[in-house]
């Protein structure tokens, strides 16, 4: 960074889903949950100490999470992404709270499936209707979209949304 200060951090990044039963794991559990969830974890941890250090005034912290993780969705056959994704409105409340002393924000936004992106990019065309369907617009957003809700975020300079995540998933039900 070469001494530059920071004005907004996104982090977005987790595994792929697992598809794997908690108690199917085996052998290989500590290794998976590390994986899925210490790992990303550490990967905040680590970026909300990057902007403690080097944020500017109302510099923010968008962490990025998934309707997968709420009850009634079927993403619980992915059940170390949903505990991963579960983690992100509890992490934005404690952040914000570390963060605001510095006044820093940390802010979470959940999406619902994203059309074409990472690991949504080569779902069938049955699953697409299926997901567009639960939208009242009755499609899928866009990478484009979800970048402009998180640009939103970031531009949007009250304190008072430090804390809050928000779902941004067009009103879709489960």
């Amino acid at each position: 960074l070469d001494g530059r200060r920071i004005g907004g951090i996104v982090h977005c990044g987790w595994p792929q889903l697992d598809n794997t039963r908690l108690i199917a794991l085996g052998p290989s559990a500590a290794a998976a949950v590390r994986h899925c969830v210490s790992d990303p974890l550490e990967q905040i941890i680590a970026l909300a100490r990057l902007l403690e250090k080097r944020g500017v005034d109302g510099a923010s912290l968008v962490l990025v999470g998934s309707v997968f993780a709420l009850p009634g969705r079927h993403g619980f056959r992915s059940p170390l992404y949903c505990l991963a994704k579960s983690l992100i409105p509890l992490l934005v409340n404690i952040l914000a709270v570390e963060l605001g002393a510095r006044n820093q924000r940390c802010i979470g936004v959940v999406f619902d499936v994203l059309e074409g992106m990472g690991m949504n990019a080569g779902i069938s065309p049955a699953v697409k209707l299926a997901h567009s369907d639960r939208s009242p617009f009755g499609k899928l957003a866009s990478v484009d979209e979800a970048a402009a809700q998180i640009q939103w975020l970031l531009s949007n300079g009250s304190m008072f949304v430090s804390g809050a995540t928000i779902t941004l998933s067009g009103g879709s039900i489960p």
